[in-house]
């Protein structure tokens, strides 16, 4: 951005912008300025006509989580925190959970958040939500099949297909070791032991027992010879 700064100012034949006097005058700018260009500027200048790319009629997003360190400075480990850079070492290495819910037919970054370090990337993904339409296909690798995501997405309706591991709710287990056919469709219970989740389904506002959902699938297995089980609805 500096760079383009520079190129700008020597067209006007200004004089150019300092390292120290950018990175200052940048810390001024709110973080919120570019949440509003991004969706301004891009996500409804991109989708405002109705012509974008898509796979079967669904604009097919992608959600991710990935960890972003951070420079070791006092506000920031104060701001997001971070964990100890060795197990020899009281140095904190400052990190944030950064998640995007991105549109991989056409490239655009619908939905972003930047998180402190002890954040849940579920607790992110449902956030994202608030920025999806009737006819996205939302996609989430194996660390997202929590019951309350699942819960949310059921209740409202969305179209989503989540890669489960061996370690998921019964079912998938069953299914992993070749028991029941290879697509069906299951209820999961949620028990009053899971007080901590009983309390945030409530909050969320779904089904606080049962959560029926789509049809859950074993695809053939990939070139590797690696088995994938994915659970979704709306395909």
């Amino acid at each position: 951005m500096q760079l383009v700064l520079n190129e700008f100012l020597g067209k006007l034949k200004l004089g150019l912008v300092s390292s120290s006097a950018f990175s200052q005058a940048r810390s001024h700018v709110s973080h919120k300025a570019f949440i509003e260009l991004n969706q301004e500027a891009i996500v409804k200048v991109c989708y405002g006509d109705g012509e974008y790319e898509r796979y079967k009629g669904f604009r097919v997003l992608g959600v991710d989580g990935s960890k972003i360190y951070l420079p070791a400075e006092e506000a920031i480990i104060k701001e997001f925190g971070g964990t100890p850079k060795n197990q020899q070492s009281a140095e904190i290495q400052p990190f944030a959970l950064a998640s995007v819910m991105y549109d991989v037919l056409n490239r655009i970054a619908v939905d972003s958040q930047l998180a402190e370090a002890k954040s849940y990337e579920v607790d992110l993904a449902l956030q994202h939500l608030a920025q999806s339409q009737a006819d996205d296909l939302l996609i989430f690798d194996r660390n997202y099949p929590s019951y309350l995501l699942l819960a949310t997405l059921s209740h409202q309706q969305h179209n989503f297909v989540i890669r489960c591991s061996r370690a998921s709710f019964k079912p998938i287990r069953q299914m992993f070791n070749g028991e029941g056919p290879d697509s069906q469709i299951v209820t999961l219970i949620l028990y009053k032991i899971d007080y901590v989740l009983f309390c945030q389904c409530k909050i969320e506002g779904v089904e606080l027992r049962q959560c029926k959902i789509g049809r859950v699938l074993i695809p053939k297995s990939l070139q590797t010879g690696q088995q994938i089980l994915s659970i979704g609805r709306g395909l």
